[in-house]
């Protein structure tokens, strides 16, 4: 069996899907499948990448001569913003009948050809889809969240909460175009000289590039693997995330978090995550400084803390990558 997937990643578009992408892939893999990723991507995906079988192809630019990547695939797997309704279905026109389809989407982007759409995020639901033309299927809702294998052993997770906030952990997404971290990290620094704090520094994200710090309470961490990021979250009291992919490897450690709206692509990521009770704050309002602190504040005590971990623990499931593959398998 085999399953190939048809994604990008740069520092324009983001590495969101390449990290999902990788989830899909390893858990293919770990059920039996041969797997394969065509993707355009820059030399900063790299981390997202090591140990894949991956050729680096603008697969959105050469629809037709993609195909021929698809021979003797029985799952074909597409995670893209860039890819126009054209380009997907000149691919799946020329793919052979035999091949299933199936599509990674965060706000009913398109009319796909026929097929599954997978939606994980915890705003998704049936309604919004009503539009969808022809023959589809739906794996919506977090119970597919797609997390890389290192969260697979997690399951409603109950850490111990600290009395107080010791460390933040600090994480905007792989580009960080609306330069949240280096705001986060200095309104919170300033007003708060006693916590400690791990930023995350991802491969796209160059405003850190000269940035030089005597604060011995800050560490700026770079080119982590998925484990070392793990590990980083766990050890948090807090984190404060862009309200993207990372929420739900978060939600399954149950550390709390306040998640942060950073780009118009996450609305239904932070309308899910603020109707469960997580505090959702606007990274792109004006007042954000002012908002960061006060929810800050309402957040520090431990009850409070608590309960966050509580609900996040309880909303996703870290094997959903796995729960999509075996869908696939028991519809044969």
């Amino acid at each position: 069996m085999r399953a190939t997937f048809l994604t990008e990643g740069t520092s324009q578009t983001g590495y969101g899907h390449l990290s999902r992408t990788k989830s899909l892939y390893q858990a293919a893999e770990s059920l039996g499948f041969d797997c394969f990723i065509l993707a355009n991507y820059d030399v900063n995906a790299s981390v997202y990448l090591d140990g894949l079988n991956v050729e680096n192809f603008d697969w959105k630019k050469r629809s037709f001569e993609s195909v021929t990547y698809l021979n003797d695939s029985e799952l074909v797997f597409f995670d893209s913003y860039q890819a126009g309704i054209k380009n997907i279905k000149e691919i799946v026109s020329n793919a052979e009948d035999s091949v299933k389809f199936a599509y990674i989407d965060d706000f009913n982007r398109l009319d796909y050809p026929n097929g599954t759409i997978i939606n994980y995020s915890v705003g998704s639901n049936s309604e919004m889809y009503e539009g969808q033309s022809g023959k589809k299927s739906y794996l919506l809702g977090p119970r597919y969240a797609l997390l890389a294998k290192e969260y697979w052993q997690l399951s409603n997770q109950r850490p111990e909460i600290s009395k107080s906030i010791e460390t933040i952990l600090l994480t905007f997404g792989g580009a960080d175009n609306a330069n949240l971290t280096k705001i986060a990290l200095e309104t919170l620094s300033k007003n708060f000289p006693s916590i400690s704090f791990e930023v995350i520094i991802g491969p796209g994200n160059t405003s850190f590039d000269s940035f030089s710090s005597n604060n011995k309470k800050v560490r700026l961490n770079r080119s982590l693997s998925i484990s070392d990021m793990k590990t980083l979250i766990e050890r948090a009291d807090l984190c404060l995330t862009a309200c993207g992919h990372t929420t739900y490897e978060i939600a399954a450690t149950g550390r709390p978090m306040i998640a942060v709206l950073s780009a118009d692509n996450q609305k239904l990521n932070a309308q899910g995550w603020k109707a469960k009770g997580i505090p959702v704050l606007n990274g792109l309002d004006s007042n954000f400084r002012n908002n960061l602190i006060e929810i800050f504040l309402r957040t520090s005590p431990s009850e409070v803390r608590k309960s966050l971990s509580e609900i996040a623990s309880t909303v996703v499931d870290p094997r959903g990558a796995i729960n999509v593959i075996k869908t696939f398998i028991a519809s044969n």
